[in-house]
């Protein structure tokens, strides 16, 4: 009886011991993680929208984006309301991209403030759009995009990234966002690379 206790202690004794976490490689782990540097850009542009913001504001939403933006196409995934609100989620793959993005509006203020978090593999992207009204009834609309790496894919990703790009599309958005708030309809989008176009060589 005895010597079955022993064997049984030392077994015990044994399978603990074997548990025990491997501190070596466990540090070499932690090391890993540590040694990939994210790059980081963060952007910002000023638009300019003839309407007021309460006009402005509710089409700044995945569903409303389908009556002003070619070509638009995004996945609704959650939404109480069918619109963008607060925690809003939607998944979207823009022209010329290999992979989805997830989109979630993480801060809703109607007709004042919208930001977004926008995810995919590579590279994770927070997006602020805050709108002031214009004593002639317009809107001045701040806009501040902030990227981040999420790997070496991702660096790769934001090192060929450019600010002439972002502007480029700053200036497709505004044009297109004008032309439905002044004619009620959605401009083709030859005639917004146009305008954006002509906008950059003022």
């Amino acid at each position: 009886m005895k010597k079955t206790l022993l064997v049984l202690s030392l077994l015990v004794i044994f399978s603990c011991a074997s548990m025990q976490p491997d501190m070596k490689n466990i540090g070499r782990k932690e090391q890993s993680m540590t040694d990939f540097k994210a790059k980081r850009i963060t952007r910002n542009y000023t638009q300019h929208f003839q309407a007021a913001p309460d006009k402005v504001f509710p089409l700044l939403c995945p569903t409303r984006e389908y009556e002003w933006i070619e070509p638009w196409k995004c996945e609704l995934l959650h939404s109480a309301s069918g619109y963008a609100e607060q925690d809003c989620v939607f998944r979207t793959r823009m022209p010329g991209e290999s992979s989805d993005d997830v989109w979630v509006i993480s801060r809703h203020e109607p007709n004042s403030r919208i930001e977004f978090v926008r995810v995919n593999g590579q590279r994770v992207m927070s997006y602020a759009i805050i709108l002031k009204t214009n004593d002639d009834g317009t809107t001045t609309a701040h806009n501040t995009q902030v990227l981040t790496a999420l790997n070496a894919d991702g660096n790769q990703l934001l090192n060929t990234s450019s600010d002439a790009s972002f502007v480029f599309e700053m200036k497709m958005g505004e044009a297109m966002l004008n032309h439905y708030l002044t004619t009620g309809k959605m401009m083709p989008l030859a005639e917004a690379v146009a305008a954006a176009q002509k906008s950059g060589q003022h």
